[in-house]
């Protein structure tokens, strides 16, 4: 059996064996990809589960969950985890540090004011910015002219998710 020249992985190998403590002369090619399987994983897949949850998955990997960062997030359940730092699949090193990023639930945005609106500007206005027009109604008020909104819910400014319906009242 002829040797195989060195190249720079088996170096790199080397090195890390001698990180590692074990060393690099009396290593077999099994010892070698032990070591490397035990000073390097993949960052795990954790989105959508509970932080205890994952903090215990990043444990049994020999990980450290070190701090967690809220955001928010439009497609994963407030309180759940949205994903990591380093991401998910990322090669690390044994005891490396993981931030754990935490569903703070959907961005809000304030609903825009159509009141004194026409209902057709109204609803584009809405539209625009991520609502729905909900029910439309008639009502009557001496302060606003005929066909303008006179009425919505939820009042303008409401903190709410963006898609979230809003009811309009239409002056007569």
């Amino acid at each position: 059996m002829t040797a195989q020249r060195p190249t720079f992985r088996h170096h790199a190998a080397i090195a890390l064996l001698c990180a590692t403590g074990l060393s690099p002369v009396s290593a077999s090619g099994e010892t070698l990809r032990g070591a490397l399987a035990k000073a390097y994983t993949s960052n795990p897949t954790l989105t959508g589960a509970r932080p205890d949850d994952a903090i215990e998955q990043l444990r049994n990997r020999k990980l450290v969950p070190l701090r967690r960062r809220e955001e928010p997030s439009d497609t994963v359940a407030a309180g759940l985890v949205i994903g990591t730092d380093p991401p998910a699949g990322r090669s690390v090193g044994a005891d490396a540090e993981v931030t754990l990023i935490i569903s703070t639930g959907r961005t809000l945005k304030p609903v825009p004011k159509v009141l004194g609106f026409r209902l057709s500007k109204a609803k584009k206005t809405l539209e625009e910015a991520g609502f729905k027009v909900g029910t439309t109604k008639t009502g009557s008020s001496d302060y606003y002219d005929e066909e303008v909104v006179i009425k919505q819910d939820p009042a303008a400014d409401t903190q709410t998710a963006p898609g979230t319906a809003v009811n309009l009242v239409v002056n007569e």
